[in-house]
C-alpha cells in the first residue's frame, strides 16, 4: 500500500490516491480514490480491510475483496494523523481536540470517544482487543484498558 501525493510543487497539489498491490498475484496495483477534499494523513490495514484518514477529519473504510465504494466515517474535528485496527474495532486519533475515537466497523458507528487533557494532541495510536495506547505531542504514553462493560478507561499515563 502506498500513497501518491502528487508533485512537490504546492501550486500543483493533488489529493492522495492509494495504490494497493496484491503481493501474491503481482500485476498492476488497484487504485483507490475517495478523499476528494483533503490530503490522506494515515492508513491502517488488517486482512481485507483498509482504512484511510484525512486532513479534513474524514475516514474511509475500504473492503479490498470487493469493488464497492468506501464507507465514510465522520466525527473528527481535525485531521486524523493515526489509525489502528483491532478486529472489528477501529481506533482513530484527532489532532485538533486530543480525542481518540473508537468505531464499530461492523455497524459503521462511533462507539465511544476517549479524551486526554485539552492541551494534549494525540499523534499516534495502537490497539488490540483489550488495550489502546496513545502518544501525545509531549511524548507521553497513555494506556486505556477495556473494562467488563466493553468501555475503555485510562489506566496509565
Amino acid at each position: 500500500v502506498s500513497l501518491d501525493t502528487g508533485p512537490a510543487d504546492p501550486g500543483q497539489f493533488h489529493h492522495g490516491t492509494i495504490h494497493v498491490w496484491d503481493l501474491n498475484g503481482g500485476g498492476e496495483p488497484r487504485i483507490l480514490q475517495g478523499h476528494v477534499a483533503a490530503k490522506i494523513m494515515s492508513l491502517a490495514i488488517e486482512g481485507t480491510t483498509l482504512v484511510s484518514g484525512s486532513a479534513d477529519g474524514t475516514i474511509l473504510v475500504w473492503k479490498l475483496d470487493r469493488s464497492l465504494e468506501p464507507r465514510v466515517l465522520q466525527g473528527h474535528t481535525g485531521e486524523v494523523p493515526s489509525l489502528a485496527l483491532a478486529g472489528n474495532t477501529l481506533v482513530s486519533a484527532d489532532s485538533l481536540d486530543g480525542t481518540i475515537h473508537v468505531w464499530d466497523l461492523g455497524k459503521g458507528e462511533l462507539r465511544e470517544v476517549l479524551a486526554l487533557r485539552l492541551d494534549h494532541r494525540v499523534v499516534c495510536v495502537a490497539a488490540n482487543r483489550r488495550f489502546i495506547a496513545t502518544v501525545d505531542d509531549f511524548g507521553r504514553l497513555h494506556v486505556f484498558r477495556r473494562n467488563r462493560v466493553r468501555r475503555f478507561r485510562l489506566t496509565r499515563t
